[in-house]
Parts: C-alpha cells; sequence; structure tokens
C-alpha cells in the first residue's frame, strides 16, 4: 500500500480533498480571507495530482505569506493563479472580454443570439469601460456604472436593477466555465430610487469640530483614522485615498505629494481624476510616522480598496465621532468641504481644477490651461486647510 506524503494543508472531507491554510491574524484585515481555501477534486491524499497541487499552492501561500510580512499585496486569485503554472491550457478559459463570454453564455443556454436585456447591459457597460477586461471588473467600477446610467442616461431603478441582473447571469456562467473561485461584482449592489436618494454636503462645522475631536482622542495609528485626516486636508475622493500604494507618495519642491493615479489596488474615476496632491505640513509628519519607512506596498488594508467595504468603515467612524446618520453627510462630504474651502480661499479656478480632478468643462479649459505649478498647489491646499480648521474651531460657520 502506497505511503501517504506528508502534506500538511490537505484534508479529506467525504471524499472531496481541499487545500486549506490559514491566514496568520495579523494579515486578515488586509488579504479580507482569514484562510486560502481551494477543492482539489475527488481522490485518495496520496493520488499523484493531488500531491502535485498541494506542492504548487503550498509554495505559492509560502510566497503569499512571505510578501505580506514585507507589507507587499497578494491577489485574491493567488491559488488559482497557481494552477496555471501546471495547466496552462485553462488560462484559454479565463475570459478576457465580453464578447467571449457572450459567446460562452450562448452556447451554454443554446441560443443564438442574446435577448434584449442582456445586450442592452452589455452594451452599456463597454460603453462606460470600453477597455476593461471581464475579470477585472471590480464592484467600485460597478457602482459608478450604475450612477452614470442613473445620473448621465436617465434611467430608473427598476431599469438599471434589470442591467445589473443580466451581467450577474452572464458572469456566474462564464465564472463556472472558467472555474474560478472570484467575487462576482455585480452582486450586492444597491440601486437607489432618485426619489429616495440624496445629494451629498459639505459637513457642516459642528460636524468638522465632532470630527476632529474623535480623532484626537484616538492614537491616529489605524487606518481608519490616517484615511479620515487625508480625506479632510485633500478633497480626494475616498477610494483614490483607500487606495494608495506608498509608491504614490512622494516629494516635489519641498513638499510631500499624493501621486493618484491608477495602481494594482484600485483604478480612477476617469483621466483627469490623474493629478498630484500635496499635503499641509501637519499631514507631512502624520503620514511619515504612519508609513514607517515603507516605500512599497498597499498602504492601507485590502478592505479599503472597494467602495462598499471603506465607505462602511469611514462611515461607521464619521457616526460614532458624532455626524448623524444620513446620506448627505458621508465619507465624501470631506471632498465638497475642502471644496467650498478652496472656493472661499480665493484660489484661482485652474487651481481648483487640477486639485480636485474635475473634468474640463471646454475645449478652453482642456487645451488652454498650463500645468499648475505645485508651489501654487500646495499654497492653495494650506490656505483651504487653515479654513476647514477655523470652521472645526468655532463649531459655526459658513461650511453649509
Amino acid at each position: 500500500m502506497p505511503k501517504t506524503p506528508y502534506l500538511p494543508y490537505i484534508h479529506d472531507r467525504n471524499g472531496y480533498v481541499w487545500f486549506r491554510r490559514r491566514i496568520p491574524t495579523r494579515h486578515h484585515e488586509q488579504m479580507g480571507l482569514h484562510e486560502w481555501k481551494r477543492s482539489l477534486g475527488r481522490g485518495a491524499l496520496s493520488n499523484p495530482r493531488i500531491c502535485l497541487e498541494a506542492r504548487v499552492l503550498t509554495d505559492a501561500t509560502d510566497e503569499a505569506l512571505a510578501l505580506l510580512n514585507r507589507g507587499q499585496s497578494v491577489s485574491r486569485s493567488l491559488l488559482d493563479d497557481a494552477l496555471l503554472t501546471l495547466y496552462p491550457e485553462r488560462a484559454q478559459t479565463r475570459i478576457s472580454t465580453w464578447s467571449e463570454a457572450v459567446s460562452i453564455y450562448l452556447s451554454h443556454h443554446r441560443l443564438t443570439e442574446l435577448k434584449k436585456p442582456e445586450a442592452a447591459a452589455i452594451e452599456q457597460f463597454q460603453l462606460f469601460l470600453p477597455d476593461r477586461p471581464m475579470f477585472e471588473t471590480k464592484r467600485s467600477d460597478v457602482r459608478d456604472w450604475v450612477q452614470w446610467l442613473q445620473n448621465k442616461r436617465g434611467q430608473s431603478a427598476a431599469t438599471i436593477r434589470r442591467r445589473l441582473t443580466s451581467l450577474k447571469a452572464i458572469f456566474n456562467v462564464t465564472r463556472q466555465v472558467a472555474e474560478l473561485q472570484l467575487d462576482n461584482p455585480f452582486e450586492g449592489v444597491a440601486v437607489i430610487d432618485k426619489a429616495t436618494g440624496m445629494d451629498r454636503e459639505p459637513f457642516l462645522p459642528a460636524h468638522l469640530r465632532d470630527i476632529d475631536g474623535w480623532l484626537a482622542d484616538r492614537r491616529r495609528t489605524g487606518p481608519t483614522e490616517m484615511i479620515l485626516m487625508l480625506l479632510r486636508f485633500t478633497g480626494a475622493r475616498p477610494l483614490e485615498i483607500g487606495g494608495l500604494d506608498a509608491g504614490d507618495v512622494s516629494s516635489a519642491d519641498g513638499a510631500m505629494v499624493l501621486r493618484i493615479r491608477p495602481n494594482e489596488h484600485r483604478g480612477l474615476k476617469n483621466r483627469s481624476s490623474a493629478r498630484l496632491l500635496p499635503l499641509p505640513d501637519d499631514l507631512r509628519v502624520s503620514l511619515s510616522d504612519y508609513l514607517a519607512g515603507r516605500t512599497q506596498g498597499a498602504i492601507f488594508p485590502t478592505s479599503c480598496h472597494e467602495t462598499g467595504a471603506l465607505s462602511a468603515r469611514l462611515n461607521k467612524a464619521l457616526r460614532a465621532a458624532g455626524v448623524p446618520k444620513s446620506r448627505a453627510y458621508t465619507a465624501y462630504s470631506f471632498r465638497h468641504t475642502f471644496e467650498d474651502a478652496l472656493r472661499l480661499s480665493d484660489s484661482a479656478f485652474e487651481v481648483q481644477q487640477a486639485l480636485l480632478g474635475h473634468a474640463p468643462k471646454s475645449m478652453t479649459d482642456r487645451y488652454g490651461s498650463k500645468r499648475v505649478p505645485m508651489a501654487k498647489l500646495k499654497q492653495a491646499v494650506e490656505d483651504a486647510a487653515a479654513i476647514i480648521r477655523q470652521w472645526s474651531a468655532s463649531g459655526t460657520g459658513a461650511a453649509s
């Protein structure tokens, strides 16, 4: 009888073999997982195929732990990627385009063409994100698409829900064919009816006072506190901060600068969102302490790289600080507050546009203005920060 090799991470469950390896507690928040888990199918623990796959997955997770210990990010599709080294032919099933996905979907359901709802959903999603490979689509992309359908195309909540259902079904079928254990980004996306929605507002001075008081009572060492401090004086979108990489932090003309650009942790809303954001001097000290010398890898945990999870984290902190629960006052309100402060500081229009990453509103805006010098950007940030501090100190004023 052949001897079963010692492979610590494989387990037999009712005839099915599983690879299961716990992730150390200190990395749970960054990975968004408690363990790596993958079915290796039916067979004995001594089966040569199972042993080989288990060794490959063990090596891959060993390497992943080394990366995590160095503060670097690790893909959540790590196990599937590792098995591709054994079975490269499976790469053919990793559908890269929506047209390929449609072909798989039609074949699966024995159809010759998509029904009208599915066809409309595919067309409108590709119109919004024409170059995004299917399996690189994130839930934040889907939420942005939903807002675009509602605000730019004027579609009703019921219509948008039908679009989501169609793409969710297509994604599920292609994911099944590709044999990938990936979350469906079209699941769990809420669509708020315009009649019940509410525009976000800048924070009131009393809110700013409460937030600053809450931050002062903390030790300022956690990711939530650091993100809130950065949002307060940069006007950045929450995901732009939550998805920062240590390599996005640099210096220019004596200022610490955040380079807002696409990276492996998150994309950007549009091209004009890419920009440089100088930090006020006091934030430079706080961020330097938080980074503790790191120069690469995600600054914040993986759970901060997705819109829904990040919003929940930040809004929970805002409620704890005393900001009343309201769709009008969320983490995004920092951006509107900063925008108001920029206007009141008499910053030039092109400076405001450059700091906020707003798309040009005319061809003159697009081609007629020169790049704003860093010194002007830095001064505008300091002036806006001073106004926000005044609002916070008074607890009353014109921040609304």
